[in-house]
């Protein structure tokens, strides 16, 4: 059953889909219909016997694959809405098909969120199918109807690192085993490095 996620589809709706490409491209912001909506969350899990009478266990052994599975129908209510959807379907396929250039420049990174069912999360689109409604028609040259399946893999490895933001300044991380000096510190370990540029100095004035 298609689902229209918020009526009228206008930019100031609520309900939307925004996907947000963190390398400084153009976002992509839908109002949609949302036709099918599947969160698949798979677990890092191996399954291993032990002994005589083959005792199973589990073992986690690493991230757990998170992914959403999304359908979107895009509507044309007239020739230019048919223009548009169009070519912003044929912009987002290049997420999963860039150049050798936009290789070299892109991170394929994206923030994605679908409101209100999905927060915003990060992570890459790693599957994209464009599906074109020919029974529905075509206006100026360009579909009526656009069904827009594709597949958001979350990064969680970069969510566990930078957080969910993406877009916020945050501190570089210190290598292992290294501690942040407190304020105190740093002022004895300036004080220290003056005291003995200042004995140098005295060291020098006394031999010439």
């Amino acid at each position: 059953m298609v689902q229209f996620l918020s009526s009228p589809p206008s930019p100031k709706t609520i309900n939307s889909v925004v996907i947000r490409p963190l390398d400084g491209q153009r976002s992509f912001v839908f109002h949609p219909f949302l036709e099918s909506y599947k969160h698949v969350v798979s677990p890092q899990v191996t399954k291993e016997s032990f002994g005589l009478f083959s005792i199973s266990t589990y073992f986690r052994n690493g991230i757990t694959d998170n992914e959403f599975q999304v359908t979107i129908v895009l509507p044309a209510i007239d020739d230019k809405d048919a223009k548009n959807n169009y070519n912003k379907v044929q912009r987002f396929k290049r997420l999963v098909t860039p150049s050798v250039s936009e290789l070299q420049k892109q991170t394929g990174l994206v923030k994605m969120s679908i409101n209100p069912i999905m927060k915003r999360r990060i992570g890459y689109i790693t599957s994209v199918n464009e599906d074109i409604d020919l029974e529905a028609g075509f206006a100026a040259g360009y579909p009526k109807v656009i069904r827009l399946s594709f597949t958001f893999s979350v990064d969680e490895l970069y969510e566990a690192t930078i957080g969910r933001t993406g877009g916020r300044r945050t501190k570089r991380p210190k290598p292992l085993g290294q501690k942040d000096q407190q304020p105190n510190e740093k002022k004895k370990t300036t004080t220290a490095a003056r005291a003995q540029a200042a004995q140098a100095k005295k060291k020098i004035k006394a031999k010439t």
